[in-house]
């Protein structure tokens, strides 16, 4: 599962069998940085952040 509050995103494996790595490491849970590679079995992401867009009007 990915959880996006507060300004941070999170990955939380809930007890997958082969486990979910993030940097070849294998978590329970971990709060993603600009950069961090996830793998979920043979898929693997990167976790990139944009700079937040200003939603006010002018």
């Amino acid at each position: 599962m990915i959880v996006c509050e507060g300004g941070a995103t999170r990955v939380i494996d809930w007890g997958s069998k082969n486990g979910v790595f993030v940097n070849a490491k294998r978590i329970t849970e971990h709060f993603l940085k600009h950069g961090d590679v996830i793998s979920v079995g043979t898929a693997e992401f990167r976790y990139e952040e944009r700079a937040k867009r200003d939603t006010r009007e002018n």
